[in-house]
């Protein structure tokens, strides 16, 4: 059973679902298990469920973007409910509930809980419901300017956020950071941002960067060549 770890990414979604859009053409991936934290959660999901991440982010993404973009200057402080919306509508129209039952237990979602000052990782949903929560939780912009209380996901009344914050990752056979092919931050200079263009654009560097790199990926089976 081969790990694969999806980081804290921050605004790097977009370049990580080009990463899993590479990945999802080019191995089998069958028998992988999915650990994400944050924005690692983008990518993870369609992997674990075997969906076209790039179906995931024309679809569901850039409709979401293009959205968030009408209400700026309070883009981000609308991400939460926005986000929230467009998940819900991904994991109850892409993900077969026969699919998300095989499947489930292929990805571990990682939040922080507030009250226990502690992070750890969530798999073996109940349910979609209980999925979205969790989702929502690890990928919701911490607004740092309010109360840690009004934007926590709250799940069996804790607080759950970001499990970034716990500042404590699992050490998988494959860890994937928005550095891991040697990109720095300062070199994609979109981040932060809901341009959907500049994000289109960060997609195709990710895949790219994959594509750039397989022997990164050498711990997994090639699919085979028809």
């Amino acid at each position: 059973m081969i790990t694969i770890n999806f980081k804290c990414g921050g605004g790097f979604f977009s370049y990580y679902l080009g990463i899993a859009q590479f990945m999802y053409e080019h191995y089998i991936l069958d028998e992988c298990i999915f650990y994400c934290t944050s924005a690692g959660v983008c990518a993870s999901t369609p992997l674990a469920f075997n969906i076209s991440p790039k179906k995931m982010f024309f679809e569901m993404f850039i409709p979401h973007m293009k959205e968030t973009n009408k209400l700026f200057p309070k883009t981000f402080l609308n991400w939460k409910t926005y986000g929230s919306k467009y998940w819900k509508f991904f994991i109850e129209n892409f993900i077969t509930d026969e699919n998300f039952e095989k499947n489930k237990h292929r990805i571990y979602v990682q939040v922080y809980d507030v009250l226990e000052r502690k992070s750890y990782y969530k798999n073996n949903f109940e349910s979609k419901v209980e999925f979205l929560q969790y989702v929502n939780a690890t990928y919701t912009i911490p607004l740092l300017l309010t109360k840690i209380y009004n934007w926590a996901e709250v799940v069996d009344k804790h607080y759950l956020i970001d499990g970034g914050f716990g500042r404590v990752s699992k050490d998988c056979d494959i860890n994937i950071s928005p550095t891991t092919f040697g990109r720095g931050k300062k070199k994609i200079d979109y981040w932060p941002s809901t341009d959907y263009g500049k994000n289109i654009e960060m997609f195709h560097i990710g895949y790219n960067d994959a594509k750039e790199n397989p022997e990164f990926f050498n711990i997994l089976k090639l699919q085979s060549k028809l």
